[in-house]
């Protein structure tokens, strides 16, 4: 923030300042007689909503599965209204309200089901609060799950080398491009 920031004798104006320049500020003065700091004053800055999560997310679904779609953002104020739109290669329509709720604040959920393979796009998320629109949508990609796979639940225990390599094949077989994969430790 090094254009916009104005010193005078008391006093400290900021201007075009972004979401990263929130956070705790002090003055602090020295001179030969010694070192003195303010008390810290914290600034808030308000901004549209941003999605919180990476997107786009790529999700595999049967046709008549149902799905349970969230969409999360980042925003303050966090007071947030969500619209959800859909896009394929032949349309574009908003979703009905009553098909989604909000879980908290910056959280909405999506119900969805994919009853024809028309119904295989994207699904768009967007918010908006006192500060504005978000500006690019939380991206949900809904694709035809393949059907070699079943994703009934095993309660078996695998090595880590060996959930990388059904995750690995996995995601070679079904989705053949670059991807990145994420384990995390349960605590």
């Amino acid at each position: 923030m090094s254009s916009g920031v104005f010193i005078s004798t008391k006093s400290l104006v900021l201007q075009r300042v972004a979401r990263r320049d929130g956070g705790l500020y002090t003055c602090r003065a020295a001179n030969q007689m010694g070192e003195s700091s303010s008390q810290a004053v914290y600034l808030r800055v308000q901004y549209a909503p941003v999605c919180a999560q990476p997107s786009p997310v790529l999700i595999g679904a049967r046709l008549d599965e149902p799905l349970r779609v969230r969409c999360t953002v980042s925003a303050d104020p966090a007071d947030v209204t969500f619209y959800w739109q859909f896009n394929n290669s032949g349309e574009s329509f908003q979703v009905s309200p009553a098909r989604y709720v909000s879980t908290g604040g910056t959280a909405s959920e999506l119900r969805y089901r994919a009853a024809s393979e028309r119904d295989y796009g994207a699904l768009l998320c967007r918010a908006s609060n006192a500060v504005g629109r978000q500006k690019r949508p939380c991206v949900f990609q809904i694709v035809p799950a393949d059907p070699r796979w079943s994703c009934t639940a095993r309660f078996q225990r695998y090595s880590f080398l060996q959930t990388f390599r059904l995750w690995n094949e996995l995601l070679v077989d079904v989705f053949p491009r670059d991807y990145s994969m994420r384990f995390f430790k349960k605590v």
